[in-house]
């Protein structure tokens, strides 16, 4: 139902009430939100498996995740929006509507006396027609002279209550009929008023769907950023393990350089401990051989000394 035209009676008028005027803004094309929906959705499962992406994989995914979350941003505002939109909406109506049905029912109270009324004026009428009636048929006296004016005062008296009396059953029916109008449309002012409600609560589901969607993206922003504090951490890591290689390589360079000059110096060594050895038997041949020249140098210098002093024992003795 898309309107419903309510006449309640004010000040002897009246008044229509289109509550078109108070319907709800017109949904999406049908298909036109799951689409958003979906454009709107990604797997969070599919989302963060980093283990065997490569940095400019995981900086595509995060870039794709930004645009995701953007899209799904405006989708939330711009549902919030309508939402809050539709909500004052149907309040607004709600209220007009509830209004509307309290002067309906004020109305209808003030029908029902009046109804009450004029049946009880109506009785009062019968009453009095049927007693002119029953004068009329009463036979008349001669000492009743003035009866026949009397009698004509009646009888214009009651030519004028019968007239009052179809103008009522005429204003009692008008408004028994204006009762059923009425009740009529109260009924499907509730029918309204309880589709409405079904749509507000369908709303308010929405509402809390788009709220938990609010809470995902929420969620889905603070993986991102704990993603992205991964992702530079893994960079840092990455800086750190290429300068350690590099520094591990430098190392090897220089140990190796240093294995190199050590066996030199070995090598070396080697070559100086044989010198020293040959050295050390030359050393020791001289020195033998000096000793036994001096042995003999000795045994000389005696063997001189003695042809000496038997050589001045000779002489002497001569």
């Amino acid at each position: 139902m898309a309107s419903a035209e309510v006449s309640p009676i004010e000040n002897g008028r009246h008044e229509s009430f289109d509550s078109s005027e108070f319907s709800l803004i017109p949904p999406p094309v049908d298909g036109e939100e799951e689409r958003e929906m979906a454009n709107s959705q990604y797997d969070l499962g599919s989302a963060f498996p980093i283990q065997d992406l490569s940095n400019v994989e995981i900086q595509k995914r995060l870039v794709e995740l930004v645009e995701d979350n953007e899209s799904m941003k405006e989708a939330l505002k711009y549902n919030n929006a309508l939402m809050k939109d539709q909500l004052r909406t149907i309040s607004e109506w709600h209220s007009q509507m509830t209004a509307s049905l309290s002067q309906q029912r004020l109305s209808l109270e003030e029908a029902h006396l009046k109804i009450e009324e004029l049946e009880k004026e109506n009785t009062e009428l019968r009453q009095k027609s049927f007693t002119i009636s029953q004068r009329e048929n009463s036979p008349c006296s001669d000492n009743e002279l003035d009866f026949e004016i009397i009698q004509a005062k009646k009888f214009k008296e009651e030519e004028e209550v019968k007239q009052q009396l179809k103008e009522t059953e005429k204003k009692v029916s008008e408004l028994l009929q204006l009762v059923e109008t009425q009740n009529a449309e109260i009924n499907n002012l509730k029918l309204v008023c309880e589709t409405k409600d079904k749509e507000n609560a369908d709303l308010k589901g929405q509402l809390s769907d788009h709220n938990e969607l609010k809470s995902r993206c929420e969620n889905l922003g603070l993986k991102m950023k704990s993603c992205e504090e991964t992702t530079n951490q893994i960079q840092k890591l990455d800086e750190e393990r290429v300068k350690l290689l590099t520094a591990l390589q430098e190392i090897d360079s220089k140990f190796a350089q240093e294995q190199n000059a050590l066996e030199r110096e070995r090598m070396s060594h080697s070559e100086t401990k044989k010198l020293l050895k040959d050295l050390q038997e030359k050393y020791n041949r001289i020195d033998k051989l000096l000793q036994i020249e001096s042995k003999d140098q000795k045994e000389k210098s005696e063997q001189f000394l003695r042809r000496e002093q038997e050589a001045k024992k000779s002489s002497r003795t001569n």
